[in-house]
């Protein structure tokens, strides 16, 4: 199974967690590579996002970054993407905090891969 170390997924890109999901399915159904992977495994380098932004932020501002994720999840639906929702955690930011973390939310989705 995957390792549930954080730090072991501390380089990992959107795209190297696609790849590799798309690997494991190549492998188990017939070598036929499926576009999409599965959707958990590409919540970890989202996941991991999230926490080195988290991490990122001073203590006492922590639960502005906390406000902005609970938010952005009200905003998601079916057709969401990871760019779709980096524009609505961005958006959020301006709204209710002036864009003060914008940068910090950008560097932190772009250490995974995700760009707006």
């Amino acid at each position: 199974g995957i390792s549930r170390d954080v730090n072991m997924f501390g380089n990992r890109t959107v795209n190297d967690v696609l790849h590799e999901t798309k690997a494991v399915y190549s492998q188990q159904f017939g070598g036929n590579e499926q576009p999409g992977g599965q959707v958990h495994n590409m919540g970890v380098a989202y996941s991991t996002a999230w926490w080195r932004l988290y991490n990122t932020t001073d203590d006492n501002e922590k639960t502005n970054i906390l406000f902005l994720f609970t938010e952005h999840l009200a905003l998601l639906d079916g057709n969401s993407d990871f760019n779709s929702a980096l524009h609505s955690i961005v958006n959020l930011d301006e709204t209710f905090f002036s864009g003060l973390y914008r940068s910090q939310i950008e560097s932190a989705f772009a250490s995974v891969g995700i760009y707006l």
